[in-house]
């Protein structure tokens, strides 16, 4: 289900590049089979898929990525898989640079627009 939405989620902003985290071949075979023009880059300042949460990942690919721009997206996969993915979601939308955050129960997305005020949703799809 969580990749679907991923799937959704870059025809819907119409994103061009996508960097996957860890390296993932099938989902990067079905991204790029189902959405036409997409490539996968290292880094991407479009949107960052993290599949792996944990406190590593949210400092090397939210809290100190210089490629992240007000434009960016990252969509986070499994948040609510345990008490610890649950509690690091929590701690990332708390994060200053996080301007609003998207709860989809499979997974979480993640806006840095500066202009915006910081909300929160929880949209169970």
């Amino acid at each position: 289900m969580s990749h679907n939405i991923l799937l959704k989620t870059i025809a819907y902003f119409k994103i061009a590049q996508v960097q996957l985290t860890p390296n993932n071949t099938a989902l990067e075979k079905a991204i790029t089979k189902t959405v036409s023009g997409v490539t996968i880059t290292n880094p991407s300042s479009q949107l960052i898929f993290i599949g792996t949460l944990n406190h590593e990942t949210i400092n090397k690919y939210i809290v100190q990525n210089v490629n992240i721009t007000n434009d960016t997206i990252v969509y986070v996969d499994k948040i609510h898989e345990t008490k610890d993915t649950n509690k690091l979601w929590k701690s990332i939308k708390e994060l200053e640079k996080i301007r609003v955050s998207i709860d989809l129960f499979y997974g979480g997305l993640l806006f840095f627009r500066r202009e915006q005020v910081k909300e929160h949703f929880k949209i169970r799809i």
